[in-house]
């Protein structure tokens, strides 16, 4: 349950006040009426309901004012519902530092178990397609809902020829696959490096903001990773990974190892196919208050009626 003005919920504090107020004016009444009440009155008064029981009204009344409160604080439910028809785009760093060891049998392989299970756990009625880059991005495979022409594609995809890391290159290429669609628009980046070819990462997430595209990004690599006939160590630019995801409306994730991996992908699968459902809440709350209102006027008009 959310609300859309919580500040109205202060109103609660009324309540006791109320309650306070309510039952000192009921004592001096009680009072009033003892000190000029005649011998048949009293003996009626003796014969009432215990106390605790003549309150039951005056709950019921204040329950009612709880609940109309409730209704002014805008209440909606929130629910994840599975749904379909998203298109999703994997963007797979091919760079030379994706063929370090330190997730087995390498980055890259790694990354496309992972991609490959990914893609299966996409539900029916969704579109995946792949882009690979390095200091270009290419189409491996576009939109599709055949599964196994996706797998297919990620399976042969190879080391990128390009030197360097087309970040910014490739968010646009795999937005520009989903920018006419009508469908959730998602993209799925994965990289171990630092952006330094091509357009700038900030340009492209503009773009994408303006596609309305979901961006998650997943970092990979460990400080151990060495690029294969270098020595040098592929540096992980997770700031600006973490910026991209946050200003799409996305999520940033990082994995040491094909397991943490294959569950990131798992998770942003669920995500994906989830889809949030709002509902309004004011209306049921007014009509459980005008009910408990109700109730309360039937009983203090009659078996809880005030003595005459």
């Amino acid at each position: 349950m959310e609300f859309g003005a919580p500040e109205r919920l202060y109103l609660m504090l009324l309540i006791p006040g109320y309650l306070v107020f309510y039952i000192y004016t009921l004592r001096i009444k009680r009072t009033h009426v003892l000190r000029f009440a005649s011998l048949k009155m009293l003996q009626r008064v003796a014969e009432g309901k215990p106390v605790y029981e003549n309150y039951l009204p005056l709950a019921l009344r204040m329950l009612a004012v709880a609940l109309l409160v409730v209704a002014l604080a805008e209440p909606v439910s929130v629910m994840k519902v599975r749904s379909t028809g998203s298109d999703v785009v994997l963007a797979i760093d091919v760079s030379e530092s994706m063929s370090a060891t330190d997730l087995k049998p390498s980055r890259l392989e790694a990354a496309k178990s992972s991609a490959m299970a990914f893609a299966a756990q996409i539900g029916r009625g969704d579109r995946v397609g792949v882009v690979s880059f390095a200091g270009a991005p290419h189409v491996v495979v576009p939109l599709t809902s055949d599964l196994g022409e996706v797998i297919d594609g990620i399976r042969d995809i190879g080391l990128g020829k390009e030197p360097g890391t087309a970040l910014g290159d490739a968010i646009m290429s795999a937005v520009s696959m989903v920018s006419g669609s009508e469908r959730r628009r998602v993209v799925v980046l994965l990289s171990d490096g630092v952006s330094n070819r091509g357009v700038s990462p900030a340009e492209a997430v503009e773009y994408a903001k303006k596609m309305r595209v979901r961006i998650f990004t997943v970092g990979i690599g460990t400080p151990s990773g060495i690029i294969p006939g270098t020595g040098s160590r592929a540096e992980l630019d997770e700031t600006t990974l973490r910026s991209i995801a946050a200003a799409t409306g996305g999520e940033y994730r990082y994995a040491s190892s094909e397991a943490e991996l294959r569950g990131i992908y798992s998770e942003i699968a669920r995500t994906i196919s989830e889809q949030e459902v709002r509902k309004p809440m004011g209306a049921v709350f007014v009509a459980a208050a005008m009910l408990l209102l109700v109730l309360e006027f039937s009983l203090a008009a009659t078996r809880y009626r005030t003595l005459p």
